[in-house]
């Protein structure tokens, strides 16, 4: 073991530097901590993200992630097939899709064009019925009189909208057509890493960086603990609702990868785990091109997937453009170790070989029987146009602040007992860290989670 939970020994003076600020890690101090820091920092996603300032405040425990569905066209999907008579003759069809959780918001409108992807038919909707939720219907007909009989599968029809491309000089106002936004729902959770010290009072030595104090209180192992702690519970956390234990509770929240396996883009071989090849990234670009988000993508790769990588770019010659890093990169990236850079049919990757998904490295396990030495994790770069006005990053983290006058508002809290912190006059002293933290992806259907074929 890395460490021996609740005990502490007491040594002459430790010489290796902090982790711990004096205010623990917060938005004003973050990048300065982490660039400190980095030999053990630079693995985690979650102090990339601190070090980034991509943090937000949330006052209470549930808060929403916008989910952006809107592309730049609107489109319709029906119930049942569309059979096409003559262009003379009007077609009712029911509507599969809306525009809000209520399914009182569709895309069909009077007057507007909606051309069907599958037989290249445009069609004009000459009358809708929107009073039951769910249940909205349109009359449409072709608008060339040359269109002749033809059986639209439902399963492939899809409606494209083509606005109004010829309207009358004198027209009049006509239904718009407008974006919507939706939420969903995530949970913080306090994450707490606890230790008990027997002497501490030659432990504790300042230094001062940037003009910003820290602590070192048992060498680095507690802060390591509860950077574990957090990358664990926010990248690979799941639901968790049968807790029993004292001091524990059940709690909903979602850590990135199960987010991304439920609504964002997942390659997996059928179940089987996906071969990484060039047919690999053409199924990965198709997907990256078809959520039309971003084309710059920062990947997390298990060992076994990086060494996937490193394998695939060795034997690809011209089809890869690689990216040479000369070290001048932003800090973020340096700090944070992204070293495999390369351009593929037309999307940018930059990878980082992930030690949370290294089971020997992080607890002496057998990595090559792990699934996670076999998963990628691919995370868009940029941001996205909220409907405040606001531009958001795709990935940040929410702090719960519940305007309490304490502390509770940073991102770390540190709690401390006994006499040598000022108080009692055992000499026992008592310490934990704890984070009120979630994650927040903004569009998580653009993220792409995948899982390696194993041996």
């Amino acid at each position: 073991m890395a460490h021996t939970p609740q005990h502490g020994f007491a040594i002459d003076q430790v010489s290796e530097q902090v982790l711990l600020s004096l205010g623990l890690v917060t938005p004003s101090n973050a990048l300065d901590f982490h660039r400190a820091f980095s030999p053990i920092t630079g693995d985690s996603l979650v102090a990339e993200l601190e070090a980034s300032g991509k943090i937000k405040q949330t006052g209470q425990r549930q808060y929403e992630m916008l989910v952006d569905f809107n592309k730049p066209r609107n489109m319709f999907t029906v119930t049942a097939d569309v059979e096409v008579t003559d262009a003379d003759t009007p077609i009712t069809v029911t509507v599969e899709n809306y525009t809000d959780a209520d399914e009182t918001l569709s895309a069909p409108a009077v007057g507007l064009w909606f051309r069907e992807n599958s037989s290249d038919i445009v069609f004009e909707v000459v009358a809708v019925d929107k009073d039951t939720a769910g249940a909205h219907t349109a009359d449409i007909k072709p608008v060339d009189s040359r269109v002749e009989a033809a059986t639209i599968s439902a399963d492939d029809a899809e409606f494209i909208s083509l606005g109004r491309p010829k309207v009358q000089e004198a027209s009049f106002q006509q239904d718009g057509e407008y974006e919507g936004w939706q939420g969903r729902q995530n949970e913080i959770s306090m994450l707490r890493t606890n230790k008990a010290y027997t002497d501490l009072a030659s432990m504790i030595k300042i230094e001062r960086r940037g003009g910003v104090s820290y602590y070192d209180l048992d060498a680095t192992s507690i802060t390591r603990q509860h950077t574990d702690v957090k990358e664990m519970a926010l990248i690979d956390g799941d639901l968790a609702d049968s807790v029993t234990s004292e001091g524990n509770e059940n709690n909903n929240a979602l850590g990135l990868v199960a987010l991304v396996k439920e609504y964002g883009t997942a390659l997996d071989g059928g179940g089987a785990g996906a071969v990484l090849n060039d047919a690999f990234f053409t199924d990965l670009s198709r997907a990256i091109d078809g959520t039309g988000r971003a084309n710059n993508y920062r990947g997390l790769a298990g060992p076994e997937a990086y060494y996937a990588v490193q394998d695939f770019l060795a034997n690809a010659g011209a089809n890869v453009q690689i990216v040479v890093q000369n070290g001048s990169d932003d800090d973020i990236r340096v700090i944070f170790d992204y070293d495999t850079a390369f351009k593929i049919k037309g999307v940018n990757y930059d990878f980082k070989k992930y030690a949370y998904w290294n089971s020997a490295r992080l607890a002496g396990a057998n990595t090559v029987a792990s699934p996670k030495a076999y998963q990628m994790l691919l995370v868009p770069q940029g941001g996205v146009l909220a409907p405040s006005g606001e531009v958001r990053d795709y990935l940040t983290l929410r702090y719960l602040n519940n305007t309490i006058g304490t502390d509770e508002g940073l991102l770390n809290k540190m709690d401390t007992d006994g006499a040598l912190f000022g108080k009692n006059t055992t000499r026992h002293g008592q310490i934990s860290i704890t984070s009120y933290l979630g994650i927040d992806a903004t569009d998580v259907e653009a993220f792409v989670f995948a899982q390696l074929q194993m041996p």
